[in-house]
C-alpha cells in the first residue's frame, strides 16, 4: 500500500513538472495518430463518429465527400498506415499549432459488392503540414496539407505475377 502511495506520488509530482509545452505536443501527436486511424476507418466504412473528438466539422466533412465519392462508384480503401513520424511541431500562441509529418500507407481499393481487388496495393509516403487548434483543452484538426508524395505501385499478392517483397499480406476479405 505504501509503494503504491509513493509511486502515484512520484507520478504526480513528475507530471506537475512537466512544461506544458511537452504536454501539448504529445497530446497533439495523439491527435495525429488517432485521426490517421479513423480515416482508415472511415474508408472502410463511412463512419465518422469516432473522429469527431479530432477533427473539426468542416475538415471531417471535406474526408466524408472523398470517401463517399468512392462508396458510390461502389468501391472502399482498404489501408494500413505502416509509419507516422512527427518532425516538427510549432505551437503558436496557446490555441494554434503546425505539424510536419511523414507518413507511409500500403492501400489498395476494393469493389464492396464483388469484394475483388480493382486498384492493386500501392505504397505512398507523404509528407503533410497538419494545421491545430486547442479547443476546450483538446487538440483537433482543422486542415492537412499535402506538402509531397511519392507512390509505389505493387502487384496484389493475390495477382498471379505476384512477386516476394510485400511487408506483410493484407486481410482477405
Amino acid at each position: 500500500m505504501i509503494k503504491r502511495l509513493v509511486l502515484l506520488l512520484l507520478a504526480a509530482a513528475l507530471f506537475a513538472q512537466t512544461p506544458a509545452e511537452e504536454i501539448d505536443e504529445r497530446f497533439i501527436k495523439q491527435t495525429i495518430l488517432f485521426y490517421n486511424d479513423g480515416i482508415v476507418e472511415m474508408a472502410r466504412t463511412s463512419r465518422v463518429d469516432h473522429l469527431d473528438p479530432f477533427v473539426e466539422k468542416e475538415h471531417l466533412q471535406t474526408m466524408l465527400l472523398w470517401v463517399k465519392a468512392w462508396h458510390d462508384s461502389n468501391l472502399f480503401m482498404d489501408a494500413r498506415i505502416k509509419t507516422i513520424t512527427v518532425e516538427d511541431i510549432n505551437l503558436t500562441g496557446e490555441n494554434l499549432a503546425t505539424v510536419k509529418a511523414r507518413e507511409r500507407w500500403d492501400y489498395r481499393y476494393i469493389q464492396i459488392v464483388k469484394k475483388e481487388e480493382v486498384w492493386p496495393l500501392t505504397q505512398v509516403e507523404y509528407e503533410n503540414l497538419y494545421t491545430l487548434v486547442k479547443e476546450k483543452d483538446r487538440w483537433k484538426i482543422r486542415s492537412v496539407k499535402v506538402l509531397s508524395e511519392k507512390q509505389e505501385r505493387r502487384l496484389s499478392p493475390h495477382s498471379p505475377d505476384a512477386k516476394k517483397g510485400i511487408d506483410r499480406p493484407l486481410p482477405k476479405l
